[in-house]
């Protein structure tokens, strides 16, 4: 195994010296990374630097790498913009003995950096982390996102190759309808958002959008497709907008949405005091549990996510039933990821800098976020994020088949997808 990664390594390193080339490595082959409180985590090092911990943050612009040190040590270089060659490495060094050597699966040369104060993310004591890894490194490939407990894998791909109808129509929803887990998988078509300048240290920058926002379905009810009809699937939930937020491990909502969640089900509650770890501070939180979320692609302008829930639902039931409303006559279904059995909360302030922040980024070509989808949810799916097809596919993890079921979108219309018929 050394032996093959030493001549590999080999020609990466050849490859990195043609100007032409800036990301090369083991395109479509896993890379083993790990998973800490629920935070992708790999390896990597700047410039033949050391090598660090690094989150994996898809909320990221940028990639941040670290020098800062304590607070009461000089940070000459904070905010200072660095080109060089960022080598990602595998989980683990290969070792000889106490001869070891980082096993490098991804080279990309010519990559800008920041360097910005990052100490630790998540929750309570957090992971010590030294760099971020988001969208400047993600932007060239459809990037496969896997969570196995403290173990994951990151995979680059260049493209993925098949069209979203293509996607649905591998599903069979026989299986779905009988309750049994089925390969399914949701496609999500937001493309990215939000962008523009940017302070970073002492310098103003422009940026591209970066922002992945999906429409989201919070608490509807639950649903067993063996024993409901199409009269008993009604409107449930409260609908928002979510950012998919890789970097940390617990979910957040804003103090306003949980509150207006609460009114509507006062069995939720929090438990106040949990300490939270962002790249731009640290704030108090409170936790809470979520019973039930829906990522659902919509189709129409005039629906929310809850009720593109609702429909798809009614129209998994209706082949079997011979039952359609006369409300779903003639209508698509949208893809929807649904999660149950609870998902894991930290309830923040709505002036708490990232979700301000977020917010008037995103105006006004998206509602207010208020939910950063994280760890808690995040690692129950298989999450591929197609960066130059811009969108966002979302399968079931097979760790998670028991709290998670996908509805592929399914069509009325006449078009070539699947039929909801």
């Amino acid at each position: 195994m050394a032996g093959h990664y030493s001549v590999c390594v080999a020609v990466l390193v050849a490859l990195v010296g043609c100007s032409d080339v800036l990301a090369v490595g083991f395109r479509n082959e896993p890379i083993p990374i790990t998973v800490e409180q629920r935070v992708p985590i790999a390896r990597v090092s700047f410039e033949s630097g050391e090598t660090v911990k690094a989150a994996i943050d898809t909320l990221s612009p940028f990639t941040v790498v670290s020098s800062f040190v304590a607070d009461d040590q000089p940070y000459p270089t904070e905010g200072a913009e660095r080109t060089g060659v960022l080598k990602l490495f595998e989980d683990q060094p290969v070792c000889n003995g106490t001869d070891c050597k980082e096993v490098t699966r991804f080279i990309f040369a010519d990559h800008r950096s920041y360097d910005l104060r990052v100490e630790r993310v998540g929750r309570d004591s957090g992971v010590a982390v030294r760099a971020l890894l988001g969208y400047a490194v993600m932007i060239r490939f459809a990037v496969q996102l896997r969570y196995a407990n403290d173990a994951g894998t990151l995979t680059f791909r260049d493209e993925l190759p098949d069209t979203d109808d293509e996607l649905a129509a591998d599903c069979d929803t026989s299986e779905v309808l009988a309750g049994n887990y089925a390969p399914c998988v949701a496609v999500v078509r937001s493309g990215l958002l939000g962008g523009g300048d940017a302070s970073i240290g002492d310098n103003v920058r422009t940026l591209p959008p970066t922002r992945i926002v999906v429409p989201l379905c919070l608490n509807p009810d639950t649903f067993d497709p063996k024993s409901a009809t199409p009269s008993d699937v009604n409107t449930s939930g409260q609908g928002t907008s979510a950012a998919i937020y890789s970097g940390i491990g617990t979910s957040i909502i804003g103090r306003a949405a949980f509150e207006r969640l609460r009114t509507r089900f006062p069995s939720l509650t929090e438990t106040p005091g949990t300490t939270l770890h962002l790249p731009a501070g640290t704030v108090t939180a409170s936790t809470t549990t979520i019973p039930r979320l829906a990522i659902v692609n919509d189709r129409t302008t005039d629906l929310g996510p809850c009720e593109e829930l609702a429909r798809r639902r009614r129209l998994l039931m209706a082949p079997r039933d011979g039952v359609l409303a006369d409300k779903d006559q003639d209508q698509d279904g949208a893809a929807a990821a649904e999660l149950s059995g609870g998902i894991e909360f930290l309830v923040v302030e709505d002036d708490t800098l990232l979700l301000s922040g977020l917010r008037t980024e995103l105006r006004p070509s998206s509602a207010d976020v208020d939910v950063l989808l994280a760890g808690s949810a995040l690692e129950r799916f298989d999450v591929d994020l197609d960066y130059p097809g811009g969108r966002w596919v979302f399968g079931c993890s097979l760790l998670h088949t028991d709290t998670c079921r996908v509805l592929p979108a399914c069509q009325q219309s006449g078009g070539a997808g699947p039929s909801c018929r």
